[in-house]
């Protein structure tokens, strides 16, 4: 069988770059639960999560990692849950006023195109302005541009 996600998303999964190797969470699961099935389970890391969810309609992945939802259950079976996600606000030190996404209201919001934050602040009425940005393809481009503006003020 083959499981497949994207490489950036530490803990759960991530190419090592001392030598290149997909490891995380989610990967020392598969494994394991491989040898306890004695069945041979396969990693196709992509780039990007989306490119995982988009193969796997086709066919060519059997299982990858996915937050559940009630569109995503027409089309896919959930076991129950191996980890619950959180995420942080990635903000300038001079940003004091933002504790919690409650503070985002009226600021603008930056998400990778597929990232399950985009369906929570969708959820909340768009009382948020956020923009979805389908060049960053994980949040370490979006950090990467970031911290180098950072540099420049």
């Amino acid at each position: 069988m083959i499981y497949s996600s994207d490489q950036s998303s530490p803990p759960l999964r991530y190419k090592g770059k001392e030598d290149g190797q997909y490891k995380g969470i989610i990967v020392d699961l598969i494994n394991s639960l491989s040898i306890q099935i004695g069945r041979d389970f396969y990693f196709k890391p992509n780039n990007w999560w989306k490119e995982s969810f988009v193969n796997s309609i086709d066919d060519s992945i059997k299982f990858f990692d996915l937050i559940p939802s009630k569109e995503r259950a027409n089309k896919f079976i959930f076991t129950d849950p191996i980890y619950t996600l959180s995420a942080n606000i990635l903000k300038d030190k001079k940003s004091q006023d933002i504790n919690s996404y409650m503070d985002l209201k009226g600021k603008t919001v930056a998400i990778p195109e597929g990232d399950y934050s985009n369906k929570f602040f969708k959820a909340k009425n768009s009382r948020y302005k956020h923009f979805v940005d389908s060049r960053y393809k994980d949040w370490s481009q979006p950090f990467n541009v970031w911290k180098s503006r950072r540099s420049c003020w």
